[in-house]
Formats: C-alpha cells, structure tokens, sequence
C-alpha cells in the first residue's frame, strides 16, 4: 500500500479540528503544525496523532510547504482544520493512489457551507484546489487564498468526482471578519507583486489569457486559474477600479447563479462585493499616498496578527 500523509495547519481550531481529524483516520500519518494555540487545538489534535509540531506562525503557505517537506508519505493530502472528508471521496482516493497509472496531484472540490446551508451557486461549488499530489510534486504560494503549484515536471494532474466539506463560515461576524482579516494578506501580495496599473485596457494580458484558454480546457476551472495565474493581485484598471464591488456582485449573483441559493446567495454576493470595495479602497489609497506603509506581516506571533488587523480596520 501507498502510504499517504495529512497535513493541517492550526491555530485556535477547537471548534473544527475534532471533526476534521476524525474524518482522515484511514490514512498512514496525520501531521498537525500548529502556531501555538491558546485554546485546546494541541489537546484535541494529540488524541488522533502524535505527530503535533507546534511551529511559529510564518504565513499560510509557508506552514503548509513544511507540513509537506516533513511528511513521510509518498503522498501528500492538504487539510484545513474546518474541512473533512466523506467515506466516498476516502474510498476515491484510496483508488487513485494505489493505481499504477496514478497521476501527479488531484483537484479536489469543496461542498462549501455558509451559517450550515450548502452554498452550490456564486462560484463557491465545486470550487476546485490540488490538495491530493505526491510528495515533491509542487509548492504552496501566496499570503491570501493561497494555491498549490505544480512543478514543471509534474504536470499530469487530474480531478477527483468526490468532494470535501468546507463548513468554514458559521456567522455574519466571521465572515465579515475573515475578510478584514485577508485583506491584509492580500494587499501585501498585491504590493510585492509589483502589479502593473493599466489607465486604458490590459490589452496584452487579455491576450494571453485568451490564447491560453482557447489552448487549454474550455471550462470554468481554466477560467479561474488563468485568472489568479495573470491577473489577480498582478494587474488593475484604474478606470474600473470603481466599478468592480458591483462587476463582483454582478458576476455572483447572476452569471454564476448565486440567486437560485437564495437569500443566502444574495447577501453572499453582497459581502463579497463589499470586500472588493475594501480592498479596492486600500489600494486607491496606496496609490495616492507614497507615504503609506503596508502592514508588515512577516512577525511569528498570530496573536498579534490578529491585533494588527484590528488596529488597522477598526481603529
């Protein structure tokens, strides 16, 4: 048999992290990297697995490249304290691993939950993510929404029919607050990614992007990684930059059919679209003030990450 590694990063996870580890019992090694959490992540974590490090915080994919580098398994499976898994996606990917023609890493789709309704509308489903490759296969990049990246010489990739469950948002308030909170993340990326301010159209990227898509698969999955891949947090149009709370609504709610979720679906489409406006307004702001200075990140205390957060959005 294949043995298989999972990893998951922690940090104040009592709420979820029982449900999470119960569900990933059948694999070979459970790794826990946890950054010191002051509830009873670290108690609850050791009763599925003695193999609890407890590692300063140093940004989302930071921790989770070291969960993979210390793994044993010839295959990596990448957690997060709030997901878990079902008997069909574990008998799935049991299959896959143990196949001779196994590929070199698996998307996976997420059921995600919004106050414990299943949101499957508004681009949140089947939200697709490597999280199932080998061991060496590729890399974790990014402060924000951070994704796995293959490396070029692993790049037969294929996608799983089973998905995982995602119950990661339980209230208005933790919503709202995850958001504040990525934004952050986020603008930092932005700045270090030295993004280029288009004031006309970024003709030559929407090239790029074009003839990539038309080359690759045709579907929603290529779309969305094309975009994160060359546009997002790389490239802004100055001239839209008003307009892109409601392009973001709009997209959500009615291209990707976020209506037919409901009330649900609406006020999702209306939080995400407030966050774009935040965002956005944090980058106007940078733009119009030299003098500013980006939040430095790069500190080993998530307690003070979370003071940070406060002082600067809240005041």
């Amino acid at each position: 048999m294949t043995k298989i590694s999972v990893t998951v990063i922690t940090f104040n996870e009592e709420k979820d992290i029982d449900k999470c580890l119960r569900s990933i019992q059948w694999v070979d090694e459970i790794i826990v990297v946890d950054s010191f959490s002051s509830d009873k992540t670290v108690e609850i974590a050791k009763k599925y697995t003695d193999k609890v490090i407890q590692r300063k915080w140093s940004g989302f994919s930071d921790q989770k490249n070291f969960a993979a580098e210390i793994a044993l398994g010839e295959w990596i499976l990448q957690f997060d304290a709030d997901e878990r898994a079902t008997d069909m996606l574990k008998e799935e990917i049991l299959g896959v691993i143990n196949d001779s023609e196994s590929l070199d890493g698996y998307y996976i789709a997420r059921k995600n939950y919004w106050l414990g309704k299943w949101i499957k509308h508004g681009g949140w489903y089947p939200d697709y993510a490597i999280r199932l490759h080998k061991k060496g296969a590729g890399y974790w990049e990014g402060y924000s929404h951070e994704r796995f990246v293959m490396n070029a010489k692993a790049v037969k990739t294929g996608t799983l029919k089973n998905a995982l469950i995602h119950d990661n948002l339980k209230s208005i308030h933790e919503h709202v607050q995850k958001q504040i909170f990525s934004s952050l993340y986020e603008m930092r990326e932005i700045v270090e990614n030295n993004f280029k301010i288009y004031w006309i159209f970024p003709f030559r990227i929407t090239g790029i992007f074009l003839w990539r898509f038309m080359k690759g698969p045709k579907n929603w999955l290529s779309v969305r990684l094309l975009y994160k891949e060359l546009i997002k947090n790389k490239v802004e149009v100055v001239w839209l930059i008003p307009f892109y709370p409601l392009i973001r609504f709009f997209y959500m709610y009615f291209l990707r059919l976020g209506f037919l979720d409901g009330v649900a679906g609406f006020w999702i489409a209306t939080l995400s679209s407030t966050n774009e406006a935040l965002r956005y307004a944090k980058i106007w702001e940078y733009l119009h003030n030299k003098e500013m200075k980006i939040p430095n990140l790069d500190y080993t205390d998530p307690e003070k990450m979370q003071e940070l957060y406060r002082s600067s959005w809240m005041g």
